[in-house]
């Protein structure tokens, strides 16, 4: 149980740093921005003026995912404004102080994957340091210390403390 609340404790400051980087990433925004999910992709929209009517359901102007982006495409086009397509990856005119609209699109295989990383990292860490908090085993480097005497034949770290909870029915 302890150990459940040390490892809580260890991954608290960490989500809260995520979640203070998220925040310190949406005060650079413009105050209209809108996420919506389409084909696969999440979609980011950045709006000003009459536009933000697009994404109000209540306004008659309210318009669908599909016809935003292809808006977007075409005043990007028409008004010669930076924009990119790669692999599912798009963004039209990231100026934020722009009047016209634009977007960026991340696709979820890409959001997966960075996920899907991150988790087998931190399993294959976790397992591979489960043997260094097992009783009767080294807590430097893990190393089994049943019938080893004062030191880690493999580290050479003093193991008193350790070789003391080695079960008996492995020494018996």
């Amino acid at each position: 149980m302890l150990h459940r609340l040390r490892s809580l404790a260890l991954l608290l400051p960490i989500l809260l740093l995520g979640l203070v980087l998220l925040l310190w990433a949406r005060s650079y925004l413009p105050d209209q921005t809108h996420f919506r999910s389409h084909q696969g992709r999440m979609l980011i929209f950045f709006v000003t003026g009459g536009y933000v009517l697009w994404f109000d359901p209540s306004s008659a102007q309210y318009s669908g995912s599909e016809t935003a982006v292809e808006y977007c495409r075409r005043v990007a086009q028409v008004q010669s404004l930076p924009m990119l397509r790669l692999g599912g990856f798009e963004w039209t005119d990231l100026n934020f102080k722009s009047s016209f609209p634009g977007f960026v699109a991340i696709p979820y295989w890409f959001i997966a994957t960075v996920l899907g990383a991150l988790s087998l990292w931190a399993i294959l860490r976790r397992r591979s340091q489960r043997d260094h908090f097992l009783p009767g085993h080294c807590h430097a480097c893990g190393y089994d210390l049943r019938g080893s005497n004062g030191k880690c034949p493999e580290c050479g770290q003093d193991t008193s403390r350790s070789a003391n909870t080695t079960s008996t029915a492995a020494t018996g």
